[in-house]
C-alpha cells in the first residue's frame, strides 16, 4: 500500500507517547479497532499517525521535489512574489502578472497557466482576473473575462473542536516551551537520538470511524497533540496540557469566498458557514461525547489527567447542544 522509491519520505514514529498510547488503548477497550498504518488496506481504527519524515528530520515537499528540480534550466522559482491577475487572450490564459518589492512583472505562457493557490486564493485570483460572477466583478469595477458564477461558491472546509486536557506529569510541548529543564533535556534527545517531543509532527495519534456503517469511508477523524493553547498559534499554557481534536472529515455545511477589492493585496472574504447544516451540529455534539468518555477511559488506563483540572463537561455539552438548537 506504500511506495518506496518516491521523493517524500513517510515514517512511523521513533518512538512513543505514554498519553498517545493511553488514549489508543481506551478507544481499543471501547471496540475500536487498532490500526497501526492509516494508509494500509483500511483507514479505519485508532493508533500512531505516520509523519513526513526522514530519519527523525522533517521531510517537505519542498525539501523532496524543489532541492532537486530547483536546478533544471527550464525551471524558475520566484519568491516574496503577489500574482496579481492571469492575463488573458480573450479566453485563453496567455500569463500572469505579478508584483515583488514593489514593482510589476509579467510573465508569459508557451503552453499553459496552471492555478495551485489553495481553496481560498485560486478563487480569489480567478476574480480579480475577470472570471466569476459578474454582479461581484462589476462590483469592484472588473472587467468580466468570463461568466462563472460557481468560483468562489461550495467552499468546503471541516470544523475541528478541541477538547484541552491539563496533565500531572511534565512531558508535554507546553513543557518544552516553558520549562529550561525539559527543554534542554528534550534538546539533547533530539540532537543525539532525532527523537522525543521535538522530532514529533502535530499530531501524535489519533483515528478515523465512520457515524453510519453504511458509509464508505470514515466521515470522523481525532488527533491527539502534545500541547494545548487557548491562542490559536499562540504559546501554549504553562502547565503541562494535551488536546483531543473532533473534526468533521465530510461536513454539509458550505460557504464561500469573494473578493473585497480589485486590490490583489487586499483579503478576500472567507465565509465557512461553519455548522450551518443541522446533521453537522448533532453529529460534532455525538463526537464530542464519545471523546469525552475516551478521556476519562484513558485516565483509567493511565492515571495521567490531573484530577483537579478535569471539567464539568457537562455544562460544555448543554452549551454545544444549545447552540446546534439555536443556530440561526
Amino acid at each position: 500500500y506504500h511506495g518506496v522509491k518516491g521523493e517524500l519520505h513517510v515514517s512511523d514514529h521513533r518512538d512513543v507517547h505514554p498519553f498517545a498510547d493511553a488514549y489508543v488503548d481506551a478507544a481499543v477497550d471501547e471496540g475500536f479497532p487498532r490500526n497501526n498504518d492509516f494508509n494500509g488496506e483500511t483507514q479505519e481504527g485508532f493508533g500512531p499517525f505516520q509523519w513526513t519524515q526522514f530519519k527523525g528530520r522533517r521531510w517537505s515537499t519542498a525539501r523532496a521535489y524543489l532541492e532537486k528540480s530547483k536546478r533544471r534550466q527550464n525551471l524558475t522559482i520566484i519568491t516574496d512574489a503577489l500574482a496579481s491577475r492571469i492575463i488573458f487572450d480573450g479566453k485563453k490564459a496567455v500569463g500572469i502578472a505579478y508584483s515583488k518589492k514593489g514593482k510589476e512583472f509579467t510573465v508569459n505562457a508557451k503552453s499553459e497557466v496552471l492555478l495551485s493557490l489553495g481553496a481560498f486564493n485560486s478563487p480569489q485570483l480567478l476574480q480579480l482576473s475577470g472570471v466569476g460572477n459578474p454582479e461581484l466583478l462589476n462590483k469592484h469595477n472588473i472587467q468580466v473575462v468570463h461568466e462563472l458564477n460557481g468560483v468562489g461558491e461550495n467552499l468546503q472546509d471541516h470544523i475541528n473542536a478541541p477538547i484541552m486536557y491539563q496533565l500531572n506529569r511534565p512531558f508535554t510541548a507546553n513543557d518544552v516551551f516553558h520549562k529550561t529543564s525539559v527543554r534542554v533535556a528534550a534538546g539533547l534527545d533530539y540532537i543525539f537520538n532525532r527523537k522525543g517531543l521535538l522530532h514529533m509532527g502535530v499530531a501524535y495519534a489519533g483515528g478515523f470511524f465512520k457515524t453510519d456503517n453504511s458509509l464508505e469511508t470514515p466521515d470522523i477523524q481525532s488527533l491527539v497533540l502534545m500541547f494545548s493553547s487557548t491562542d490559536p498559534g499562540g504559546a501554549p499554557h504553562k502547565y503541562p496540557g494535551v488536546t483531543v481534536v473532533c473534526t468533521l472529515l465530510r461536513p454539509e455545511s458550505r460557504g464561500y469566498v469573494k473578493i473585497t477589492s480589485n486590490d490583489p493585496t487586499k483579503p478576500p472574504e472567507i465565509a465557512p458557514n461553519y455548522l450551518s447544516v443541522e446533521r453537522d451540529r448533532l453529529k460534532l455534539i455525538r463526537f464530542i461525547k464519545s471523546q469525552i468518555h475516551k478521556g476519562k477511559q484513558a485516565y483509567i488506563v493511565y492515571p495521567l489527567i490531573k484530577e483537579s483540572e478535569k471539567l464539568d463537561f457537562k455544562d460544555l455539552l448543554d452549551g454545544y447542544e444549545s447552540f446546534s438548537r439555536d443556530f440561526p
